[in-house]
């Protein structure tokens, strides 16, 4: 019983701090571009732009490349 309590807990304790993270990343990240795009201009919407989409392509890379050993 006490096991299963303690794993009940993590687990709570684990999802509220995920979400939080989940709720608050959106806002984080859009007042973050607005800052640097007011210092930088229009550069930063840019360099921004491409930081975001490099993500997908090194995924989509790292996927092809697995392909290739299995």
């Amino acid at each position: 019983l006490i096991n299963i309590c303690s794993s009940d807990g993590q687990r709570l304790y684990e999802a509220v701090s995920v979400g939080c993270l989940l709720a608050g990343g959106p806002l984080v990240g859009i007042l973050g571009l607005a800052y640097t795009a007011y210092f930088l201009g229009p550069t930063a919407l840019l360099g921004s732009a491409i930081f975001i989409f490099f993500y997908p392509a090194m995924v989509r890379l790292l996927l092809g490349a697995l392909k290739l050993f299995v």
